[in-house]
């Protein structure tokens, strides 16, 4: 295999497990186990439906293509000012939680 890709898989899987060991623990302790319990279930569900979903759409297209490749074949050409819509807000509320996420830290360790 190549080094890239290798290294690739190593970082997605340190991702998910870094999220699994400090994210899950900390968000369990805050919500309550029974709610906690609620909301991954609900998140398992969503993504493994967008996995199904995505793996469907690329089983059945001919060729190969990525996401965006994707999303030329099958989105029409007058929803893309509205994908850029969707997209700028999501990295503006990325922006913003990641700055409110900065001032939570650096008033825990004060």
């Amino acid at each position: 295999m190549p080094r890239l890709y290798i290294k690739g898989i190593g970082m997605m899987a340190g991702l998910i497990i870094g999220a699994g060991v400090f994210a899950l623990p900390y968000a369990f302790a805050q919500a309550g186990v029974l709610w906690g319990t609620i909301h991954l279930a609900v998140s398992l569900f969503i993504v493994y439906l967008l996995h199904q979903w995505y793996g469907e759409v690329s089983f059945y297209t001919k060729g190969r293509h990525r996401f965006v490749g994707y999303v030329e074949i099958f989105q029409p050409a007058h929803d893309a000012r509205l994908l850029l819509f969707f997209f700028a807000h999501l990295r503006h509320y990325g922006r913003y939680f990641s700055g409110q996420f900065h001032q939570f830290v650096q008033r825990a360790y004060r």
